[in-house]
């Protein structure tokens, strides 16, 4: 275990260090996923982990779909422009805040 905590913090080093999209932090992202690719899993411990993605999955898509909800209802964004705007803004606390500062035709 010593050795994937070794690897997780040069990894974390380097992305502080060099920034998430630099070569570096790209090779030290991949030799720690080589290293936990070595990990065998039983299936009874696969499917606990599988039940627990599959249970945050289910979480971020509940709360994406309450967002949803109440841009497009409450706030009258059409859903088309939600649809369009809000992905890859999923963790952007600025995105409505943005799409509303040119007074688009829905406010």
């Amino acid at each position: 275990m010593k050795r994937f905590k070794h690897f997780l913090q040069k990894a974390k080093k380097t992305l502080d260090k060099h920034g998430r999209n630099s070569e570096k932090a790209k090779q030290a992202y991949d030799e720690l996923a080589t290293r936990f690719m070595l990990i065998k899993l039983n299936n009874r411990l696969s499917d606990q982990v599988m039940t627990l993605m599959r249970e945050v999955y289910d979480d971020v898509r509940t709360t994406e779909r309450q967002i949803m909800r109440l841009v497009v209802r409450r706030g009258k964004m059409p859903l088309e422009e939600f649809k369009k705007t809000f992905p890859s803004n999923e963790t952007n606390v600025e995105w409505l805040a943005h799409r509303i500062e040119g007074k688009p035709a829905f406010c």
